[in-house]
C-alpha cells in the first residue's frame, strides 16, 4: 500500500508542476514549442572519380551543416575529417580501402553511406525523351532520361508553377502534370561538368486545328521506312514586350505562330517539312528577332532558313524568309537536314544527314556561308539528332542514327580579311520568297577535326 500511494503522489506531482508549467507558458505567452527531427537525412549518392593521384568524392545531403568523412583500416574505421563544409572533397589514393560520408546537423548526425557511385568515363546525356508532343490539360506526360557518369540528374519545370525533380538515379522515368505549355530543362552534373537539354510538351487546347483547311499530311518522311521517329518540336519564348512567341512546324510545309489560347497568328509554306526544333536569336545590332531552322523535302534535298520576325507580326505579309538551298560554291543541292541548326555565339552551324558541316553568321550573308567538310560516316548511317555544344571544351557532340558518338572541334572564326573578300564578291546566295536567284560563294573546305568517337553498346541505344 505504500509503495501505491508513493506512486499515485508522484503522478499527481508531475502532473501539477505540467499544469503549472503550462499556465505560467501560457500566461507568459513568450515560449513557443516546436517539435524539431532529429538527425540529418543520410546522404542517397555517394561518387567517386579519379582525378589524376587523388580521388574526387562527392555526395548530397540538402538539410546538413557538416559532414563528417572516414576510411577504413585494418578493420577499422578512422576520421580522415570530422568537419567537412562542403560536399566534395579530394582524397589521396591511400585512402581507397573504403570510405564512408555521414552528414550532420546542430542535433546529431546521419548513418554513414558509402560509396555507390563510381565514375569512369566523361558526362553525357544518352537520351532525354518524352511520351508525346501534346497531353491533354491536366494529365501527366512521362519523361525519360539516360545520363552517363553524372553525380546529379535535376529536371526544371518552366511554366506557372516552377519546381524542380532532383535524382542521382542516371536512368529513369518520372510523371510531370502539365496545365499549359511547359519546357523541361534536364541538368546533368558530375564534378566538374554540366550539362542540359530541353524538352517541350503543350496541353491540346493549345495546339490549333489545322483540319479545316488540311485533311492529310501529304509529306512523305524520307526515313519512315526506316521506322525512325522524327520529332516536331515547338519553340515557346516571352519576347521583350511580354507577348508569347509559340511557333509550330505544321504538317504539309508550315509553319505556324499561335496565341498561348490557340488562335493562329500567322502561317508561312515552307519547301519542305522542319523535322527539328527552331533556334531563336535576338539581334543586337537590328533588335529583330531571328528564327533559323533546317527543312528536307520529299525530294531528298534541304534547306537551312532564317526567318525574321518582329514583335508586333500578327500577319504573314511581311515576313521575310531566307533560304541555302545549295552547297557553297557549287551548283549540287544540300541533302536533307533532319537535326536542328545549332547558335554558337554569331555563328549558326547545321549537319546534313551526310555527314556535311555547314556555317553561316546570323545576319545570313552569303559570304559568310561555307562548308567545313565532311564526317565521313558508315555505311547507312546518318545525322539525325541536334548536336550539343561544350563550351568547356569548344567541341560539338554529336550522335548518329547508328548510334556512333563523336566530338568534333569548333572550327575556328572566319579570318576579317577573307570575310571581306567573299562580301565583294556577292551577297545574294540565298534564296527568299521575294526572289528566286542563287549565286552560291566559296566554300572554306576545312578539314574536321574529330577529338573522340565512340560507340554506343546495345545496352545503351535509345
Amino acid at each position: 500500500m505504500k509503495v501505491l500511494s508513493a506512486i499515485t503522489y508522484n503522478i499527481k506531482t508531475t502532473l501539477a508542476v505540467f499544469l503549472l508549467y503550462c499556465s505560467f507558458s501560457a500566461m507568459a505567452d513568450t515560449t513557443i514549442f516546436t517539435p524539431i527531427d532529429g538527425a540529418s537525412s543520410t546522404p542517397a549518392s555517394f561518387s567517386i572519380k579519379v582525378d589524376g593521384e587523388n580521388y574526387l568524392l562527392t555526395w548530397d545531403s540538402s538539410d546538413a551543416i557538416y559532414y563528417k568523412l572516414e576510411h577504413l583500416v585494418d578493420d577499422n574505421w578512422v576520421s580522415i575529417n570530422d568537419y567537412i563544409s562542403t560536399e566534395i572533397y579530394t582524397i589521396p589514393f591511400s585512402n581507397e580501402s573504403g570510405i564512408r560520408v555521414s552528414s550532420c546537423n546542430t542535433l546529431s548526425c546521419s548513418d554513414w553511406s558509402q560509396i555507390n557511385n563510381v565514375i569512369t568515363s566523361d558526362l553525357m546525356i544518352n537520351r532525354f525523351s518524352k511520351s508525346g508532343d501534346a497531353v491533354v490539360e491536366g494529365q501527366d506526360v512521362l519523361l525519360s532520361w539516360d545520363v552517363e557518369s553524372s553525380t546529379n540528374v535535376n529536371i526544371e519545370i518552366s511554366s506557372n508553377k516552377e519546381h524542380l525533380f532532383s535524382t542521382d538515379i542516371s536512368q529513369g522515368t518520372q510523371a510531370f502534370t502539365v496545365n499549359e505549355l511547359t519546357i523541361f530543362t534536364l541538368t546533368a552534373t558530375d564534378f566538374e561538368q554540366t550539362y542540359s537539354q530541353k524538352i517541350i510538351v503543350s496541353p491540346t487546347s493549345v495546339v490549333p486545328d489545322f483540319s479545316s483547311d488540311v485533311n492529310v499530311d501529304s509529306y512523305q518522311q524520307p526515313l519512315q521506312n526506316q521506322m525512325l521517329a522524327v520529332e516536331r518540336a515547338l519553340v515557346s519564348v516571352t519576347l521583350s514586350n511580354g507577348s508569347k512567341l509559340n511557333i509550330i512546324p505544321q504538317q504539309d510545309n508550315k509553319l505556324s505562330r499561335v496565341s498561348d489560347d490557340g488562335v493562329e497568328l500567322w502561317t508561312i509554306n515552307v519547301d519542305g517539312i522542319i523535322a527539328n526544333r527552331p533556334v531563336l536569336n535576338l539581334s543586337d545590332k537590328s533588335g529583330m528577332y531571328y528564327l533559323f531552322f533546317n527543312v528536307s523535302t520529299v525530294e531528298g534535298n534541304g534547306q537551312l532558313c532564317r526567318l525574321t520576325i518582329d514583335e508586333t507580326d500578327s500577319t504573314s505579309d511581311d515576313l521575310d524568309v531566307q533560304c541555302f538551298t545549295k552547297k557553297p560554291n557549287t551548283e549540287e543541292m544540300l541533302s536533307s537536314l533532319i537535326s536542328s541548326p545549332i547558335l554558337i555565339e554569331e555563328r549558326v552551324f547545321a549537319f546534313s544527314v551526310d555527314g556535311g558541316m555547314y556555317e553561316v553568321s546570323t545576319e545570313f550573308t552569303s559570304a559568310s556561308y561555307i562548308q567545313h567538310g565532311q564526317i565521313l560516316l558508315d555505311t547507312n548511317d546518318a545525322i539525325l539528332t541536334t548536336p550539343l555544344i561544350d563550351t568547356r571544351t569548344s567541341s560539338i557532340i554529336i550522335r548518329t542514327k547508328q548510334n556512333d558518338v563523336m566530338s568534333i572541334l569548333t572550327p575556328a572564326e572566319q579570318g576579317t580579311v577573307n570575310t571581306l573578300v567573299k562580301q565583294a564578291k556577292s551577297f545574294f546566295g540565298f534564296v527568299s520568297k521575294s526572289s528566286t536567284s542563287s549565286t552560291s560563294s566559296d566554300s572554306s573546305s576545312e578539314t574536321i577535326v574529330i577529338k573522340w568517337k565512340k560507340s554506343l553498346s546495345q545496352g545503351e541505344e535509345k
